[in-house]
């Protein structure tokens, strides 16, 4: 019988300690499911559903400052990145949803915070050459794209930007799509005109690669791999050289 007695008080202590500990946390109110977030200077309408059976929901953010909008409330952090902010949302004035505001650092911070690079590396780097832009296929994609119209009779950096923006114009980005069979510039830009579609930056970037080497522009494209060992996605740019600035640049 008194082990019953304890059981049941210490189950009261527990309660109460939880009931004590959710009392000291900041509660705001909410008659809809739907928040708004205003994160640094960015106000993110509908950004936030309020989930009451999720046991805490949380919310990472790489700003100083978040506020949190309900239909008939607000609740603001100035964030501080080594601290967690946990408070309450109280929706209809019966469901309570524990929310947290969790910081992460941006991708900026994530690179600012690497290594120098180490200069004495004298790993290989294999050795490779330019397509001539008198290579028959690249003089069809020429002809047939009439891309000295389109690349202009101005300085050299004017003729790299103006393809540039041509195929950004002509050819939609999308990430999601997958890639077609055929993969040179002529097949890529026919099938998303008769598809409707887009391509993902891989895509892109061989379609204005093939243009500015047919011009003759030094070119090639560069994967850019993510920070983190472990990752599901990438990134493709165009590495041109600039005769008249006599570097690379990056498009």
């Amino acid at each position: 019988m008194k082990k019953k007695i304890f059981t049941f008080l210490g189950i009261c202590i527990l309660g109460q300690g939880i009931l004590f500990s959710q009392k000291k946390l900041p509660v705001i109110k909410a008659n809809s499911i739907s928040v708004d977030i205003k994160d640094g200077n960015t106000l993110k309408k509908n950004a936030w559903n309020i989930v009451p059976e999720e046991k805490l929901d949380v919310y990472t953010t790489s700003s100083k400052k978040v506020t949190f909008y309900t239909d008939i409330d607000s609740i603001s952090f100035k964030i501080d990145p080594k601290k967690e902010y946990n408070f309450i949302i109280l929706l209809k004035g019966k469901d309570s949803a524990r929310t947290q505001i969790k910081y992460v650092p941006s991708r900026l911070e994530i690179l600012k915070g690497g290594e120098k690079y180490n200069f004495s590396d004298q790993r290989l780097i294999p050795k490779f050459t330019y397509q001539s832009k008198e290579n028959e296929d690249l003089k069809k994609i020429r002809k047939e794209l009439r891309l000295d119209s389109i690349a202009g009779k101005g300085n050299e950096l004017s003729q790299i930007f103006n393809l540039m923006h041509w195929v950004h114009n002509l050819v939609r980005h999308d990430g999601s799509s997958n890639n077609p069979t055929l993969k040179n510039v002529v097949d890529l830009i026919k099938v998303c005109k008769a598809e409707n579609r887009g391509v993902n930056c891989r895509m892109l970037a061989t379609i204005l690669n093939e243009c500015y080497l047919s011009m003759g522009i030094k070119s090639r494209y560069i994967t850019c791999m993510p920070k983190e060992t472990n990752f599901d996605d990438c990134h493709v740019i165009n590495m041109v050289y600039s005769k008249d600035l006599k570097k690379m640049d990056l498009d």
